[in-house]
């Protein structure tokens, strides 16, 4: 019986062996270790998250801003095109506006 608890007692001082740097990582040694750590990661990680949000929130107000200000530049690319419509419309009105004048005028004369 007394060579059976001597097999356990390696078997429990390997398992302490194995276990005993895992604590200290763990708790520390001396140091914070990451017991004390994964608090601090947490509000790292929420501080993340904000943000992360914030920055979501900022990039979708610019990209409006580029779509909308896209949107204004087809508008008024459109809107030229209207003028230069309306120019040419006025041209022709006052040029036949013109010619029915001197015709009017030939005639009676």
């Amino acid at each position: 019986m007394s060579e059976h608890a001597c097999i356990q007692e390696k078997e429990i001082g390997r398992i302490l062996g194995i276990l005993e740097p895992i604590v200290k990582e763990f708790y520390g040694n001396g140091q914070k270790g990451i017991a004390r750590e994964f608090p601090e990661l947490r509000i790292s990680v929420n501080n993340l998250n904000t943000t992360v949000e914030s920055l979501r929130i900022n990039v979708s107000a610019l990209t409006k801003t580029i779509v909308s200000s896209d949107a204004v530049a087809v508008y008024k690319e459109k809107e030229k095109l209207s003028s230069r419509q309306r120019t040419s419309i006025y041209v022709s009105a006052i040029v036949g506006t013109a010619s029915i004048i001197t015709t009017l005028l030939v005639k009676l004369l």
